[in-house]
């Protein structure tokens, strides 16, 4: 009975899962970075709240990840930019096809119409984080993160699940296998 109850904490949860997707110049040295500091002006399109809960999250992961928040903006080393978008996404077999043909007289025809079977489109956010050398105003990293979009969520829950998305997408950074 525990491991049933284990079993569906680890489910739900799993359905709710962060899909981060990286890119990043392999040739950049990242050892040079020490620094950063917020782009100016940002439009996350994020919401004031959530990107507030953005700054406070990505502040706590490169600071426990040995990084330092410049004192001033222009002694920053890097930038760190957000952006983000909403989109709906149709869950996959969301259609059947009825058809209809027919021949005749050599003659060959048919119909097919697409009819909603079940299930709502789901709305997500994707949430880029930006990273751009100051000094050559130049792109070396980026997550894109895909969330469900959960309105409905309290502040604190909210809280979490950006603090979660944040940590996931600095997971990879500095990448893997490259100069640290």
């Amino acid at each position: 009975m525990k491991c049933l109850k284990v079993l569906i904490v680890f489910l739900l949860t799993s359905c709710s899962s962060v899909q981060v997707v990286y890119d990043y110049d392999k040739e950049e040295d990242y050892s040079k970075y020490k620094t950063y500091a917020f782009y100016s002006p940002m439009e996350t399109r994020l919401g004031e709240l959530d990107t507030r809960r953005a700054l406070r999250a990505i502040d706590q992961v490169l600071q426990a990840n040995g990084f330092e928040k410049a004192e001033k903006v222009e002694d920053a080393d890097f930038f760190v930019n957000i952006k983000s978008e909403m989109f709906q996404e149709v869950p996959a077999n969301s259609t059947v096809s009825i058809g209809a043909g027919g021949t005749g007289n050599s003659m060959g025809g048919a119909i097919s119409v697409g009819v909603p079977a079940s299930g709502n489109p789901v709305v997500k956010r994707m949430i880029f984080l930006d990273l751009v050398n100051v000094k050559q105003d130049a792109l070396f990293w980026q997550a894109r993160c895909e969330v469900k979009y959960e309105e409905s969520l309290s502040s604190e829950k909210r809280d979490e699940k950006m603090y979660k998305i944040i940590e996931k997408a600095f997971s990879e950074f500095p990448p893997p296998g490259v100069n640290k």
